[in-house]
């Protein structure tokens, strides 16, 4: 695991707002030195982001200061809901377009770490 990675899981389990994260991109793959890692917040069902929201709590979910901290892509919703649904078939999703795809099947694993 990276050292970013962990930091950033810390920051997500202080904060409080989140269940899980589930990390894909080239990172959840064999790959030796991973370019770039995406991530899921996988937010808790009762965390309102119209509320206000303290400097960390903010820190965690907001795409721009995620990749701005920690070089990764992330995107917060709450579990069961429409985003999460959306979110999760998009990053296993096989991408059919690259010259060798990985495997013939339409799905890949991602890997989800609870907090």
């Amino acid at each position: 695991m990276t050292k970013k990675l962990k930091q950033y899981l810390a920051e997500a389990r202080q904060s409080g707002v989140a269940k899980a994260v589930i990390v894909d991109g080239s990172y959840a793959t064999a790959v030796e030195e991973p370019s770039d890692i995406d991530l899921i917040l996988v937010l808790r069902t009762d965390f309102d982001l119209a509320a206000g929201v303290t400097p960390r709590e903010y820190n965690v979910q907001s795409r721009r200061m995620v990749r701005r901290i920690y070089k990764f892509d992330v995107f917060a919703a709450p579990e069961g809901s429409v985003a999460y649904k959306k979110y999760l078939s998009w990053f296993t999703r096989v991408n059919e377009s690259k010259p060798k795809p990985p495997t013939a099947k339409l799905r890949k694993g991602v890997i989800r770490i609870t907090l």
